[in-house]
């Protein structure tokens, strides 16, 4: 193990050794950057769990919880790699979990309950008034 291996110095070796599309080449680059802007450029081997999670504190105060799974995966990748080829020991990133990202409903209406609406819509019930014009709007905005 070197102590004077950086995240650069590592991400160097590892596009050398990899091969990769342009645009993973661009992302992980810029992610790299962004730790060393963010947390520093010391030796890889010095992080810690706490670098970890005071980056993510970091990130997620500007972005969303997928951009710091995104971040996160990406620094992992890059660590792993450097377990493997036997620059580093550990990998820090590996000790924080990823984000979980909240799924939100769907916003969309089945057919069915399209068609039951506007029967119930056009029974002239008195409790839907005015039946007809409710009819006329959901068939507007779904057809």
């Amino acid at each position: 193990m070197s102590s004077k291996v950086t995240t650069h110095t590592l991400l160097k070796t590892y596009l050398e050794e990899t091969i990769l599309q342009p645009a993973t080449i661009k992302h992980i680059t810029s992610v790299t950057q962004l730790f060393e802007k963010e947390i520093g450029c010391f030796p890889i081997h010095e992080i810690t769990r706490s670098h970890v999670i005071q980056w993510r504190k970091q990130v997620l105060s500007r972005a969303s919880i997928r951009s710091w799974n995104n971040y996160l995966l990406h620094m992992r990748i890059l660590c792993n790699f450097g377990m493997r080829i036997g620059i580093i020991d550990a990998n820090p990133f590996r000790l924080v979990p990823a984000s979980r990202v909240i799924q939100h409903r769907k916003k969309t209406v089945s057919p069915d309950l399209l068609q039951n609406a506007i029967k119930i819509l056009e029974a002239n019930d008195e409790r839907i008034k005015p039946g007809w014009f409710w009819s006329i709007a959901i068939r507007t905005m779904y057809y």
